[in-house]
């Protein structure tokens, strides 16, 4: 197993929802504590509760879609079509009708078109994600790399932008194999000026992967 490393955008909170997200953070908090240092001993009821108070906070939250004005995949051209294809190659006729499928998918927000998807998507292939595993060995022994292991606030994220781009102006990086260093660190830069630019954080994730 390999342990890769990427961002995950942090939500933005809608401002009229701030006074709830507090309230409900405590409880949650309390909650998630007892299911790392417990798990057996925390009652359905409790993680039943612990699903709805995620759900509310993710109702206070604005989504990366919606902030970037990601539109849907029902405005691409030819959609109908595409969805039809997933729709037989899914094989899922029979398990639900055609109409309710296609209606579900155009509903959906359409990924290859936003403004700020990343050119380095991490594991998940999630486009507003960003795989961190190369940067470490790009940046090298630098005090900025530390930054890559903590969740970063907007500001925060502006300033490693404007970090990582002085380094690409004097050329001061590790060529790595395999990749182009310059490109990846281009789409760095410009993915942290985006998403810091419209208030989001970001948070490292550790995932393993097989190697």
């Amino acid at each position: 197993m390999q342990e890769r490393m990427e961002w995950e955008l942090v939500p933005r909170v809608r401002e009229e929802r701030r006074d709830v997200v507090e309230r409900l953070a405590g409880e949650i908090l309390s909650l998630d504590a007892l299911l790392e240092v417990a798990p057996n001993r925390m009652t359905e009821a409790q993680k039943k509760r612990l699903i709805e108070l995620q759900g509310k906070m993710e109702e206070c939250a604005v989504s990366p879609c919606e902030a970037a004005g990601t539109p849907r995949l029902s405005t691409r051209e030819g959609w109908v079509e595409q969805v039809k294809r997933l729709f037989e190659e899914r094989g899922v006729s029979g398990r639900i009708p055609f109409d309710d499928f296609l209606g579900l998918m155009g509903g959906q927000h359409d990924c290859s078109s936003c403004r700020g998807r990343s050119g380095h998507p991490g594991v998940s292939g999630i486009p507003c994600q960003f795989d961190l595993t190369p940067l470490p060995s790009i940046l090298g022994d630098d005090p900025i790399t530390d930054q890559v292991h903590f969740e970063l606030e907007p500001d925060e994220m502006t300033a490693l932008a404007s970090d990582i781009n002085e380094r690409l102006i004097c050329g001061i990086y590790n060529r790595v194999a395999g990749m182009d260093s310059r490109a990846y660190l281009e789409d760095a830069v410009r993915f942290l000026l985006f998403w810091s630019a419209l208030g989001f954080g970001v948070a490292p994730a550790f995932v393993r992967v097989r190697g």
